[in-house]
């Protein structure tokens, strides 16, 4: 079963460019998937990271000049699908990762998904 089949709850397109710093080396990618809790990242090559790895998630956001970094810690790895769990998101973090909700035309409750979520 893919992972697509087992997704539980719909979900909205949501294809930004960003960097992810793990292990001490930037990898370039696209977020699938986020929400306040964490985001799912893809890379443009195969990594393997361990679970637990601690790293840093940047989400190019076109109206914005600078792009907002979340630190998180690796949840899930496969190829190159990241499950990434994010750590104290700061009121201004969440008030960017809204306004990412908003600008895809998705529901406001899909903001607050849990990564399991994501990974369904």
């Amino acid at each position: 079963m893919s992972l697509t089949d087992r997704r539980c709850h719909p979900r909205f397109p949501f294809h930004s460019r960003g960097t992810m710093v793990a292990d001490g080396h930037l990898h370039q990618g696209t977020l699938l998937d986020v929400s306040i809790h964490g985001c799912l990242f893809v890379t443009d090559a195969h990594i393997q990271l361990p679970v637990g790895c601690i790293c840093q998630v940047q989400v190019r956001h076109a109206p914005r000049r600078d792009s907002p970094s979340f630190a998180g810690i690796i949840a899930h790895c496969h190829s190159h699908l990241l499950g990434i769990e994010f750590m104290d998101i700061s009121q201004d973090g969440r008030d960017i990762l809204r306004q990412i909700v908003d600008m895809n035309l998705a529901p406001p409750r899909l903001l607050e998904r849990e990564l399991p979520a994501l990974l369904r």
